[in-house]
């Protein structure tokens, strides 16, 4: 019966300890939470909604809310000089770039893909090696606008023809400074699902790209931008090129004719942030958010400041505007202990004299009342003899 009162006492201290131990990390949960890494805020980008050229202070706005992307259009071989300079300046601003061509009913000198094909490598070849972009192989929407052929609306026919185009240009890109994207598909168009399938039977070499590239929106309060990037990876398992990263060239806002306003960004942040932490998604633009569209159509997605800081989360917002972060990642890798905020929980023994790492020293003194109680439970239950007994063992072995 002595042993086994002599075991219970030992034991209730651990209890006691794994209790207390349960509390301290229960009320420090904050501290651990996961935020927004830089590289995750860096995933929302500006879809600008315009042909090049863009004025500089949009790249700075962008700069400015941690944005890692930006799209600018161009329909013309003659708008190169115009590329060169705006992407060179969003690259000096630590964003990626996205060339889209041309857009549906207005000309469209790229229907040709020789064209493209060349404005696109001379365009890699004048920004060298160090500034990097995304090009779109192909149309933007394809299904409605279908420069390279088909009729609008016949993924049937629309498909033959965009799968030579696409295939074009990924045989004739030849630049290590530029990834190709897939044409930005409507997720939302009933046909979406049907027309990859077409293109995937015309033998559409999806494996060679570097990410598929479409556009979602949140519509009528029901259909959200998550359930069709959910369909998008439904629709790449089902062709055989499953996992492959995905960037939404077009996100934003069509839900207010259901929602109020306040409502709508609501949604649309709880939007981004599931997409934050989406692997799979390397980026999301929003469409028209500076509201830089020339018709001036598209007003329900032009954001504030105000609303920028409704929809952000508030790492990304407080995260400092970092210039030398990573433009293409693996291309330009980063040491993410400097733009990433992490807790160190180490303790260093040099010489015996430096026993607590920073990161432990304020541990320590957040949860100093809780450390009291459990020195005063040791002190009860092993007298201060068998405190200071237990501590130097303790540090013997160190």
């Amino acid at each position: 019966m002595k042993l086994k009162n002599n075991l219970l006492i030992p034991l209730l201290i651990i209890i006691l300890f794994i209790l207390l131990s349960i509390i301290i990390l229960n009320k420090n949960t904050s501290h651990f939470t996961i935020k927004a890494s830089a590289d995750q805020c860096k995933k929302l980008g500006i879809n600008l909604a315009n042909y090049t050229p863009t004025q500089t202070t949009n790249y700075d706005r962008a700069h400015k809310l941690n944005m890692g992307y930006a799209l600018e259009i161009a329909n013309t071989p003659d708008q190169l000089p115009s590329l060169v300079n705006s992407f060179k300046y969003a690259n000096s601003k630590g964003i990626t770039p996205i060339l889209r061509a041309c857009v549906s009913g207005q000309r469209c000198d790229f229907s040709n893909p020789a064209v493209y094909i060349n404005l696109i490598n001379a365009l890699a070849k004048q920004l060298g090696p160090n500034n990097q972009f995304y090009a779109i192989a192909g149309p933007n929407e394809p299904n409605s606008e279908n420069w390279t052929g088909g009729n609008s609306g016949d993924y049937l026919t629309i498909a033959p023809p965009l799968a030579e185009f696409m295939n074009k240009i990924i045989a004739g890109v030849s630049q290590p400074n530029v990834k190709l994207l897939s044409p930005a598909f409507n997720t939302s168009e009933p046909n979406f699902s049907n027309l990859i399938k077409a293109l995937k039977a015309n033998n559409a070499n999806f494996s060679a790209l570097y990410a598929i590239a479409g556009n979602a929106y949140d519509i009528s309060g029901t259909n959200n931008i998550s359930d069709y990037t959910t369909l998008v990876k439904n629709v790449e398992q089902e062709n055989g090129f499953a996992d492959k990263p995905i960037i939404l060239t077009e996100i934003g806002m069509l839900d207010t004719d259901a929602l109020t306003r306040p409502g709508a960004l609501k949604n649309l942040s709880h939007q981004i942030n599931l997409l934050s932490n989406d692997e799979q998604v390397l980026g999301y633009l929003l469409f028209n958010s500076f509201g830089t569209n020339p018709s001036g159509g598209f007003s329900y997605n032009v954001l504030s400041d105000d609303d920028f800081q409704k929809i952000l989360t508030p790492s990304c917002l407080t995260l400092p505007a970092i210039s030398t972060l990573p433009i293409m990642p693996p291309s330009a890798p980063v040491d993410n202990s400097i733009i990433s905020p992490k807790i160190t929980i180490s303790i260093s023994y040099p010489n015996k004299t430096n026993l607590v790492s920073p990161a432990n020293q304020v541990f320590l003194k957040q949860n100093q009342s809780e450390l009291q109680v459990i020195l005063v439970i040791l002190i009860v239950f092993l007298g201060v003899d068998g405190l200071i007994i237990l501590l130097v063992l303790i540090f013997k072995k160190k």
